[in-house]
């Protein structure tokens, strides 16, 4: 499954993060997405989520929703922070986002367009080349 919208304008990193998450969390939700990993290239977000030691930021309420949507709806072992350079097909799907109208999304599930397939391709390609198997 892999998705995409314009929820612009974020106040910051961080709410543009715990939307994503947010978003992507009720996608998975609705389409009957049970057991998940969580991976994020926030730390922040992270953070945000395994405790609650940014509650009383002005996302807490998102990030008390979310964690309140994983505890019940999920079952999610791990919320893992990857490097940046992990998410760059992330990032390339949020920029075709962002390109569209304020609250226009899409999530494919079954065949993502072309340039989605693409960009899976070439960062898979791009990880055989880093770490070749032995």
């Amino acid at each position: 499954m892999a998705g995409a919208a314009n929820v612009s304008p974020m106040r910051d990193a961080l709410m543009a993060e715990t939307m994503a998450c947010q978003f992507a969390l009720e996608a998975a939700e609705i389409h009957g997405i049970s057991r998940i990993e969580l991976e994020t290239d926030s730390a922040l977000l992270r953070e945000a989520l395994i405790t609650n030691s940014r509650d009383l930021e002005p996302e807490g309420a998102l990030f008390r929703s979310i964690r309140d949507l994983l505890a019940n709806q999920f079952r999610c072992d791990i919320i893992r922070n990857v490097p940046c350079s992990c998410n760059s097909v992330v990032h390339e799907i949020t920029k075709v986002g962002m390109c569209w109208d304020i609250g226009q999304s899409d999530v494919w599930l079954d065949l993502p367009p072309e340039f989605v397939n693409s960009l899976v391709a070439h960062d898979l390609a791009e990880q055989l080349v880093l770490n070749p198997e032995p």
